[in-house]
This record gives structure tokens, sequence and C-alpha cells, in this order.
């Protein structure tokens, strides 16, 4: 279990792995075992086997607020949304001030489109929790999902400057315009989609964001200006 520690810490996954499987088959009803093993399984995207580990530590210890939030993790990450709220659900009645607990049942909430409850738990995180671009990208998106897109506008500007440089800038920015155009902002959204485009050229909604603005400003301008039509229907190509 030490030399697992030790390994996990280091960021050498595999070693670690080795260390927590072989202290966990040396002593099954070991916790600790069993939940270091989970985790190093996680970390190393091998979701299946880290599922069963976890629930191997729970039944050793069903009081073990860490395992329920490492469960519900690895139940999202694989798509199980059902079970990762139940998991979820748990470790918040366990350990009711644990951030990642409460972004967890969060996504949970949000991925089976039980948005009012994802924005309580967002809520709740982001009062104990660094802020990050993926909490305030999943905030975001369910408050758009809510109609609420004048906060789902104050949430994702500080997803952008969070996500700067980063995998998720180019998706930021794209919500961020569908905010701004729902709220009618067309300059602001253009902008927004455009940053995005700049970002990422293959960001697919992008370039349909700012082909729908620019379709919006030629039927405003009557259909008279065929440049904006072009331009449009290049992007919707693209």
């Amino acid at each position: 279990i030490e030399l697992g520690s030790l390994y996990a810490a280091a960021g050498e996954l595999e070693e670690a792995e080795q260390a927590f499987g072989t202290a966990a088959d040396l002593e099954p009803t070991n916790y600790d075992a069993q939940f270091g093993h989970a985790d190093v399984l996680r970390r190393l995207t091998r979701l299946v086997e880290a599922a069963r580990a976890y629930l191997r530590a729970l039944a050793i210890n069903r009081n073990a607020a860490e395992a329920h939030k490492g469960l519900a993790t690895v139940y999202i990450e694989l798509g199980e949304y059902e079970q990762a709220l139940q998991f979820a659900r748990e470790a918040v009645e366990i350990e009711p001030s644990d951030g990642e607990s409460r972004a967890n049942l969060g996504a949970a909430h949000s991925f089976l489109r039980q948005h009012e409850q994802a924005v309580a738990q967002y809520d709740a995180a982001a009062e104990l929790l660094d802020l990050t671009p993926d909490l305030l990208l999943n905030w975001g998106s369910s408050l758009g999902a809510l109609n609420r897109h004048r906060e789902m506008v104050t949430v994702l500007d500080r997803a952008r400057e969070l996500a700067a440089g980063s995998g998720l800038q180019a998706t930021v920015l794209e919500r961020l315009g569908f905010a701004h155009f729902k709220l009618g902002a067309f300059a602001e959204a253009q902008r927004s989609f455009q940053r995005a485009i700049d970002a990422d050229p293959r960001h697919y909604p992008a370039l349909n964001g700012l082909a729908v603005v620019l379709l919006n400003d030629y039927i405003d301008g009557g259909e008279q200006d065929d440049a904006l039509r072009l331009q449009a229907a290049g992007l919707l190509r693209r």
C-alpha cells in the first residue's frame, strides 16, 4: 500500500496499479488496498475495472465518501448517469461540504436533464471549490437549458478567462456565443463564435453558430447582402 501510494504520488501509475493490486490480492478485506487500486485504475482510465474495485472498497466500508465520489466519477465517464446519480448523492449525504461530490452530483443531474437540481449543486460546488473551466461550463450549460441566459453569460465569461489556451477554450466560447445570441446580443455572439473558430478551426458548433448569426443579419437586412448569405453557406459547408 505504501509503495502504491508513493508511485501514485510520483505519477507512475502502472507501477502503482501493480502495487495496489498485489496488496488487494494479499488482503482482500483491506479498504486502503481496494480504494487505492480503484483510484489508480480510474486515473489509468481502466474504468470498468475501477468501478469493480470501488464497489469492493464500499463492500468493506459503506460510509466511505471518497469511494462513493470516485464511483460517481467513473459512472459519469462511462455514461451510466443513473448509477452516477446514486453514488454522487450518497457521497454528498455523507460529506456535504465536499465540493467535488457536489460537482459530480450536478453533472449527473445535468446529464439526466434535471437542470434545476444540477444548477443548485453547481452553485453549492462553486462555494466549496476553486472554480474550473469544466465546472463553469457544465453550470452554464444547465443554466442555458433553463433559459437563464443572462446568468449563463456571467458564468461563461468567468469560464472564458480560466479556459484561455486550454482544450476547452473553443467549447466555452461557442456556448458563450449561444447565450449572447439567445439574449439578442448578435454582435457579441458573432465575436464569441469567431473567437471559438480562431481557437479551433474545426469546432463545428462554432462554425454553425457564426453561420446562423450571419444568416440572421442577412434576413434582417431584407435579404439584400448576398455576401453574407454566401459567407454563411461557406461556414455551413465547412
